[in-house]
């Protein structure tokens, strides 16, 4: 980590041009962080609201006893 303080410019520009780049701590296999390219990290948001939206449907099931589809459904009328 003190190495990649000292080289963050260095690093954040290698992240934009496309290079994840993974921080450890005290040498190799303790990874603690990692940069991406900005476009990475909207896919990684996507990635998460979609597990938490998995999460909410199987919850729901659960309480409802039935299948619940995350497909939009137009409001009762």
């Amino acid at each position: 980590m003190r190495d990649a303080r000292a080289r963050l410019a260095e690093l954040i520009e290698a992240a934009g041009s496309g290079d994840p780049v993974v921080l450890t701590r005290r040498g190799p296999g303790r990874n603690e962080a990692g940069l991406l390219p900005v476009e990475a990290a909207a896919v990684w948001r996507r990635h998460l609201a979609e597990q938490e939206a998995e999460r909410e449907r199987r919850t729901q099931e659960k309480a409802l006893g039935e299948p619940v589809s995350l497909k939009h459904r137009p409001a009762p009328r």
